[in-house]
């Protein structure tokens, strides 16, 4: 059956609400590339579990060079792949399931529900996965939950050929793979573990579709030990079942992460700066030498092993900050850790710069409590006022005595009180 999509183009398919459904999610949700996910123009992409085709479409719009590799066993929709690429020589089309051997699989189709068919089918869990997607009202749940039950119930069991990934990289010659897509319906642990101890270092990066809090919890030691930096997100579509999107890639930073950084770094100095200059005669500080500090502060982020360290710590915050769970090889976190360190010794505003914090000038302490400020500016905290954040941690981070505390709290005071009259006047 020939069905126009959202973007004019005409594919073949089966039924209009899940088409709909994966079409909102590959191409509008943009749900494969996401969290620093890029390929190059000349990309080698492996689609398994590609169903009738949509995210190897996805592909060719925005990789016209790109080479897919397309992995399909049900016999109801690998016709409606094949005809939906009947005309690109790029595309590699197999009629074939995967998993951790090449032994033949039973799996089941749904013909109403062809894409959550699979080797791994439940029957119970199948519908409450399609009724978090189609998020009935209080008043339709009954209905429409008969309704899937009916559909579910016409499910038909075959048995496929089975291949794994490290038997495509031999076949297909691959010495590299840019992007490996994984949506086979609960046997994604299976397929990775299809994949040879030699092999994992051809592999760039993974989007997979976890389908139990059990399965990524066996999954994610997997890739963190071949050295993949991971994100976890919760499908958004699916916000009522269990399913979650993971997020592989190698250790590199990417577009989206240097973009973040370089605006994160962009307004903290400038907020540092603008603080800093709020305190323009304060115990005789004067406006050159407050400028002087202002215009060198955290420059040493730019250099190569700090830059690199905060690039990944920005991206951490950003994750959590968007309740994204994000894992970072062994190597990533003693490079943050050495660039941190190297941070903290190369800036005197750092306490940790000082043998003995209470040695700091009044100067230094100025800056300091400029740049807490900065931070509970950037994040919205305390009304721009560092001042709880330092009554919660000040003892917790470092062993400032009374009279040196006083002094920093009183600092803190005289910044707010600047701050406010700035936005009053």
């Amino acid at each position: 059956m020939l069905y126009e999509l959202p973007n004019r183009q005409t594919i073949h398919h089966l039924n209009q609400y899940e088409t709909d459904f994966v079409y909102h999610e590959i191409f509008e949700n943009n749900v494969y590339f996401q969290h620093g996910i890029e390929l190059p123009s000349n990309a080698i992409v492996l689609d398994l579990g590609a169903n009738i085709g949509l995210f190897s479409l996805l592909i060719r719009n925005n990789y016209p060079s790109a080479t897919i590799y397309a992995f399909e066993p049900s016999p109801q929709t690998f016709p409606l792949l094949k005809a939906n690429f009947r005309q690109d020589n790029d595309t590699h089309l197999f009629q074939c399931a995967i998993g951790q051997s090449t032994n033949s699989l039973s799996l089941v189709d749904y013909p109403g529900y062809s894409v959550i068919s699979g080797t791994n089918t439940n029957q119970q869990r199948d519908s409450e996965i399609i009724l978090a997607g189609c998020k009935p009202t209080a008043e339709e749940y009954q209905a429409t939950k008969k309704l899937v039950q009916y559909r579910l119930s016409n499910k038909k069991s075959y048995t496929s050929n089975a291949t794994t990934i490290s038997t495509i990289i031999k076949q297909q010659q691959l010495q590299k793979i840019d992007l490996v897509k994984i949506d086979i319906e609960g046997a994604e642990l299976v397929a990775i573990k299809g994949i040879a101890i030699n092999d994992w270092n051809k592999l760039k990066q993974l989007v997979i579709e976890v389908h139990s809090q059990a399965l990524l919890d066996k999954i994610i030691p997997l890739l963190t030990k071949q050295g993949f930096m991971l994100t976890i997100a919760k499908d958004q579509q699916l916000k009522q079942a269990t399913i979650f999107n993971l997020y592989a890639r190698r250790p590199s930073v990417t577009q989206a992460m240097k973009n973040h950084f370089a605006q994160r770094e962009a307004l903290h100095r400038h907020l540092v700066q603008s603080n800093l200059l709020v305190m323009n005669g304060y115990l005789n500080t004067s406006h050159q030498v407050l400028a002087q500090r202002a215009q060198a502060h955290d420059l040493s982020k730019r250099s190569p092993l700090e830059s690199r360290a905060y690039t990944y710590l920005d991206w951490r915050f950003y994750c959590q900050a968007q309740q994204l769970s994000i894992n970072y090889p062994t190597a990533i976190e003693q490079a943050i850790n050495q660039g941190w360190q190297q941070h903290l010794h190369n800036n005197r505003h750092h306490p940790e710069f000082h043998l003995d914090c209470n040695q700091m000038s009044m100067l230094d302490l100025i800056e300091m409590v400029c740049d807490w400020t900065a931070i509970s500016q950037e994040l919205q905290q305390g009304n721009g006022s560092c001042k709880n954040w330092a009554k919660e941690n000040i003892d917790k981070k470092w062993k400032f005595n009374e009279r040196t505390k006083q002094l920093i709290f009183t600092i803190i005071d005289e910044l707010d009180k600047r701050l406010r009259e700035t936005t009053y006047a």
